[in-house]
């Protein structure tokens, strides 16, 4: 009998699956403009709505070459990532999901998130496939400097045998730092109630052509936590080494300033490598409320200078010191 019902279980919850899936296929951000309490970014439509392009399941395929093994660039908790190309050429990066072995809840909060959300800071999804009943596809924009981390430690300079960032200008560090600041900006302070992205380090960091930030690993993103009733997105998370709940902008914060500290190596100018870690400190504050707002970051990191002047508002209002 304990067969019978388990079998059953399972059909019935893959017959649900499927109708979730359909569902948010079909819905565009229209739909979801009057239901959603994330407001629409003043920005112009982007390709990351599910609403733009629906890929059958043999153009995931021959986008692919079949899920061959050089196409492959990394099993990844949420999903293989592989290599592509569209008819067109437009090279891509495809996340199978398998849900046999991956909770479909976070597959299902990452669609969710990209039809309620778009902003230039965020990787493009330029599509999906829904039709394979084991499998489950997302398609991605090509990022050519991958993910910050790879990039780290991929020789991409002839004859240099160190790490990438050795040599990265100080000036394009700074707009990568600024980059994730916008993109953290817009989720704490932009949506209602503020989202926390959870997941930001250098792998979740992607950079296209000229460097420009485009923020992965979104299958995470939450509603801020609170103290009662929180939000079906943010419940029973663990505390972190931060000092507080990976549900919050300050545990966002805190990563961020990790991130800072890494970026902040090599020849660069005194004084704003100075500004610099001293935004990363308070970023780093074992107290979640003594550390900075985003807004008050990304200030910073646009003018360091506010911040070697002592102008800055993260120091006026009591946030850093350095002991």
């Amino acid at each position: 009998m304990s067969r019978i019902y388990d079998n059953w279980e399972r059909l019935v919850g893959a017959t649900l699956l499927r109708e979730e899936l359909r569902l948010i296929a079909q819905r565009t951000p229209s739909d979801l403009s009057s239901a959603s309490s994330i407001p629409s970014p003043s920005l112009s439509p982007s390709p990351s709505s599910l609403a733009r392009s629906s890929f059958t399941y043999d153009e995931i395929l021959q986008a692919t070459d079949n899920f061959s093994s050089s196409n492959l660039i990394m099993y990844a908790r949420t999903g293989d990532l592989f290599w592509g190309a569209l008819d067109a050429g437009i090279r891509v990066v495809v996340k199978k999901v398998d849900l046999s072995l991956i909770n479909r809840i976070s597959f299902m909060q990452e669609l969710e998130f990209y039809n309620k959300v778009s902003h230039p800071r965020f990787v493009p999804l330029l599509g999906h496939c829904l039709e394979n009943d084991n499998h489950k596809f997302l398609v991605y924009k090509y990022m050519p400097h991958m993910d910050l981390h790879s990039f780290w430690f991929r020789n991409v300079v002839p004859f240099y045998r160190g790490k990438n960032l050795d040599w990265l200008k100080w000036e394009t560090r700074l707009k990568i730092a600024r980059g994730i600041a916008e993109g953290l900006c817009y989720l704490h302070h932009k949506c209602d109630p503020p989202l926390v992205h959870r997941n930001i380090d250098a792998s979740s960091i992607l950079l296209d052509d000229d460097f420009e930030v485009r923020l992965g690993r979104l299958h995470e993103v939450c509603t801020q936590a609170k103290e009662t009733n929180g939000s079906r997105f943010s419940r029973g998370f663990e505390r972190s080494i931060s000092g507080t709940s990976d549900a919050t902008c300050a545990y966002d914060v805190y990563c961020f300033g990790m991130v800072l500290l890494e970026l902040v190596t090599g020849e660069v100018l005194l004084k704003e490598i100075w500004a610099v870690a001293f935004v990363a400190k308070a970023c780093l504050d074992p107290k979640p409320s003594r550390r900075p707002q985003m807004s008050h970051v990304l200030e910073a990191l646009h003018n360091p200078s506010i911040v070697v002047n002592g102008k800055w508002k993260g120091k006026r209002i009591g946030l850093i010191q350095f002991s």
